[in-house]
């Protein structure tokens, strides 16, 4: 007899705890899914700015492309004026 109460009692103790903690677990739950919110959104900025970034390099890369391109096509025409001779 003595042992069915101490385990009723034991298992009240228990459930009154678990119930306790989850209020407190889903405090700590929803604020950590805030934080990896905060993260996502704050990383999703990051990568339009990176993203913006890459696309101005590589316009500019694309730009010296195309002017050494440009030089080399002179020079290999024979565009560039001859060297001075020194006396």
């Amino acid at each position: 007899m003595r042992l069915a109460l101490v385990v009723v009692l034991a298992t009240l103790a228990l459930t009154g705890q678990a119930t306790a903690q989850r209020p407190d677990d889903r405090a700590a739950f929803d604020a950590r899914m805030n934080v990896l919110d905060r993260s996502v959104s704050e990383l999703s900025i990051q990568i339009e700015r990176l993203k913006a970034s890459n696309q101005e390099l590589e316009r500019k890369l694309d730009a010296m492309r195309a002017n050494y391109n440009q030089r080399l096509d002179r020079l290999e025409k024979g565009a560039v004026p001859p060297a001075r001779s020194r006396p």
